[in-house]
């Protein structure tokens, strides 16, 4: 019998954060603001010892308790499983080479040799993948059963689970064996847009997933895995905030806490890992250069670092040449208003291909992509980059006109001057864009608290 049994009037909750990234996400959203109002949560994270995560999300029914520490077979087994399971649909193989071209800074047309063998090995096994899928569910089912998990289900006794995604952190997988396990729903609710394109690489593992929209829930049936009834579209609640959104600063407040001059516009880089675009330090340069040669018009540049990611010295040292460069990193300043207030008051933002450029659209601020190198003569580089361009998610929402995407410096140079002239232009496009992906903007995550409640009281 399951160690799990649920006896109490009031449900309780289990809510995995490992990250800042998934405090942001799902503890700052309307998912947690709800369900802590009607029920008791438990909220197991690295920050149980830190003060001010503990103040901001407490409340008469919520406990911290430490993560659990992963087991180190159960790390191993995913892994084997990402090979075994691994979805080999035309998508996937595209994604695969995408990666592969950006890594390799060439253009890769075919798998490896060594991929093509697993991929031939899958083949044969196809006719057995159910089986296989069961027996690594108990491998991780089994890699869990430890003291420091079975301790939790005991105290807590939850009747759900609410965790990020099915496979991106293996904190994430570990509590979807424990609900398999012990029978306990899991909610899966908080999916990256391309998710399903170039994360999701193995055969999902079986929870509630909340999709952002039809066609999102569309490719998860596609891989004719996953029980249609266990995908609910609802939208994502990262973007709820913006619905009644007000800046937490004024401009000259912003400008003055990031070091920047207000008298100046300010364009936003939000850039992402070398892996993807090698040569960021390289168009960053070229901004600043048209800037200084006045090809743009004066502006100050603020290049925000993603998580984890360190501030390379090669952009320390070009800031020592352009002072109006400015530069931050999102494990320093992680809370998502001030991301807001840098969208809302940039008057342009740039990335590689983000997300960003949805949060950017809701609140009417252009966001351009930057698939060009900022390097002459780079042909090559310039080929790879615009590969990042031709995934599918990515395609649909350039196709919008929401999103601009420059892939030479005549063009970026263009798009820019054009937005910092009139930044109102493609107002009625970012709508679109908007409205392409976010069914339930504004609601997403009381959309999302009502239907896991719901299904955890609906009889087993």
């Amino acid at each position: 019998m399951s160690v799990v049994q649920s006896r109490r009037f009031m449900k309780t909750f289990f809510f995995i954060i490992p990250t800042a990234y998934r405090t942001n996400a799902i503890l700052r959203s309307d998912i947690f603001s709800s369900l802590k109002t009607k029920s008791k949560i438990v909220i197991l994270s690295p920050f149980v010892d830190d003060e001010d995560f503990t103040k901001e999300f407490s409340g008469e029914n919520v406990v911290h308790q430490a993560l659990p520490a992963l087991p180190a077979s159960l790390v191993k087994t995913s892994r084997v499983r990402e090979h075994a399971l691994a979805l080999d649909t035309a998508k996937h193989e595209h994604a695969k080479l995408v990666e592969m071209s950006t890594t390799a800074n060439a253009l890769i047309r075919s798998l490896p040799p060594k991929d093509r063998v697993m991929k031939f090995l899958r083949m044969l096994l196809r006719p057995f993948r159910s089986t296989l899928v069961n027996l690594f569910d108990y491998l991780e089912e089994y890699a869990i059963s430890e003291p420091s998990f079975e301790g939790l289900l005991r105290e807590h006794s939850p009747d759900g689970i609410v965790v990020g995604t099915l496979s991106h952190d293996a904190h994430d997988i570990a509590w979807l064996a424990v609900g398999r396990k012990h029978r306990v729903p899991v909610f899966v609710v908080d999916l990256p847009w391309n998710y399903f394109e170039n994360r999701l690489y193995s055969v999902p593992r079986q929870a509630h997933i909340f999709v952002w929209n039809d066609l999102m829930k569309q490719e998860l049936v596609d891989l004719k895995s996953i029980n249609a009834e266990l995908i609910h579209v609802e939208g994502c609640q990262r973007y709820d905030t913006y619905a009644k959104f007000s800046p937490s600063a004024t401009r000259e407040e912003l400008f003055k806490s990031i070091g920047a001059d207000p008298q100046k516009k300010l364009i936003t880089y939000f850039v992402g890992t070398d892996n993807w675009h090698p040569h960021q330090l390289d168009v960053t340069k070229l901004l600043l250069e048209d800037i200084k040669a006045m090809r743009i018009p004066e502006s100050m540049v603020l290049v925000r670092f993603g998580p984890t990611q360190r501030i390379p010295e090669a952009y320390i040292s070009l800031q020592q040449e352009f002072p109006n460069l400015l530069l931050e990193s999102a494990d320093t300043l992680p809370n998502k208003d001030h991301v807001a207030n840098l969208l809302n008051f940039a008057d342009v933002n740039l990335s590689i291909f983000s997300s960003l450029a949805l949060d950017a659209a809701v609140l009417n601020k252009p966001m351009i992509y930057t698939g060009l190198s900022g390097l002459d003569h780079a042909e090559n580089d310039d080929a790879v980059i615009r590969l990042l361009f031709t995934f599918s998610f990515i395609r649909k929402a350039l196709e919008t006109g929401g999103v601009d995407v420059a892939y030479d410096k005549d063009t970026f140079r263009s798009i820019i001057g054009s937005y910092m002239n009139d930044p109102e232009q493609n107002a009625e496009k970012r709508v679109t864009l908007v409205n392409s992906y976010l069914p339930n903007f504004g609601t997403a995550g009381s959309h999302i608290a009502d239907t896991i409640m719901q299904i955890s009281s609906a009889p087993a």
